[in-house]
């Protein structure tokens, strides 16, 4: 049967949030400088003393030039060390790597607040290795690594999260952004992950996700759905039905309601390869009744194919059994009833482009076969 191509597949959605982004041609170089900082090099604005200076030559330092802008994926890490830096100086130079010219060397700061972690103490100095490109033109086509974004000037305020280094005071950074103050949404978010992602008891744990889910937006409802789908912190089965009664509440803003429905839709929760069990049936249900709701008929097509995305999937090998299998989670889903997922199909069956219009035409046929339906 047809298949969707969308956030089933992937893990980020549609809205452009703070996500694992696809690389350009040029982010695609999995590449590792190797600076050799034995060298004196300009520092700019730098407020160290030369003892301290001194303590952080070494005779190698190797850089893995990316910096993602989604803190989610690297909180969870058992080192992870999540904290807000402020700009004092920097040690770069100029490096011709892979037909390219590029800035490498050191951003130094002085850390602010400590959000996660004890390697870093707040007042303490630091050294993050960084690896951009040298012409601010370049940067600009290439921000999927976010150091090709950040000024680096004197007094910014980064957030980071990353993993100590080899060195005494040094930040391997794997994400990271600027922010105004401690008092930045972001800064608040991240600190509220943090939180979550320290809590031990279960059902406090399961609390604070069920509640990021409903109340939060941005960056904390996306560390909900992470921990929940991607990490599984409490298996594919209690994962999907708390997202799933995110989205039953009708207490989610629609946008954070469709961002919700596309996650469901992803591997880690809509298993094609689990047939009709519970949680497939779950999560059909639960995209039939928000598609059946929606208001606007833009929203319920894009939610029809998100269902379409699930439902038309191919859960066998085996033209009978995989009919069988598809039957059979439908039919499983009386809550919204037949008639009301058949009557909000037809609304929509006109819209959209061709392809949409197609899998809203199966979708249809499927429903009606499923609960039966006469034409």
């Amino acid at each position: 049967m047809d298949t969707l191509i969308n956030s089933r597949n992937l893990n980020s959605t549609r809205s452009g949030r703070l996500r694992v982004v696809e690389l350009s041609a040029l982010a695609v170089l999995t590449l590792t400088l190797t600076l050799n900082l034995t060298q004196p090099h300009p520092v700019k604005a730098q407020t160290e003393t030369a003892a301290q200076s001194e303590q952080w030559r070494t005779p190698q330092m190797d850089i893995q030039y990316t910096l993602a802008a989604d803190l989610i994926p690297f909180i969870s890490r058992p080192d992870a060390q999540v904290l807000l830096g402020r700009v004092t100086g920097t040690d770069l130079r100029q490096q011709d790597q892979h037909d390219m010219q590029w800035e490498v060397g050191v951003v130094i700061l002085e850390v602010q607040q400590v959000l996660q972690g004890n390697a870093f103490p707040a007042g303490a100095a630091i050294r993050v290795p960084v690896a951009r490109a040298a012409d601010p033109a370049v940067r600009e086509i290439n921000n999927q690594n976010q150091w090709n974004n950040l000024t680096l000037n004197q007094g910014e305020l980064l957030l980071l999260c990353g993993t100590p280094g080899t060195e005494k005071g040094e930040l391997h950074a794997s994400a990271g952004t600027a922010v105004a103050s401690d008092q930045d949404p972001m800064v608040l978010s991240v600190q509220e992950c943090c939180r979550i992602e320290k809590t031990g008891e279960r059902q406090k744990k399961q609390a604070l996700l069920q509640d990021a889910l409903l109340n939060s937006a941005g960056i904390s409802m996306y560390f909900a759905l992470d921990a929940l789908g991607r990490r599984a912190v409490f298996g594919r089965e209690a994962g999907a039905q708390m997202t799933c009664l995110a989205v039953d509440s009708g207490k989610l803003e629609p946008q954070s309601s469709d961002e919700v429905c596309s996650y469901l839709t992803n591997l880690c929760f809509f298993n094609g390869q689990e047939g009709a069990d519970l949680t497939n049936q779950r999560i059909a249900s639960t995209l039939a009744g928000e598609m059946s709701r929606a208001k606007e008929p833009e929203r319920k097509l894009e939610l029809a194919q998100l269902l379409a995305s699930c439902v038309l999937d191919e859960f066998s090998d085996t033209p009978g059994e995989d009919e069988e299998i598809r039957k059979k989670l439908v039919a499983s889903v009386g809550e919204p009833a037949s008639d009301v997922v058949i009557s909000g199909l037809l609304s929509i069956s006109e819209l959209g482009d061709e392809l949409q219009q197609n899998r809203t035409g199966k979708l249809l046929e499927v429903w009606r076969s499923a609960h039966q339906v006469a034409r």
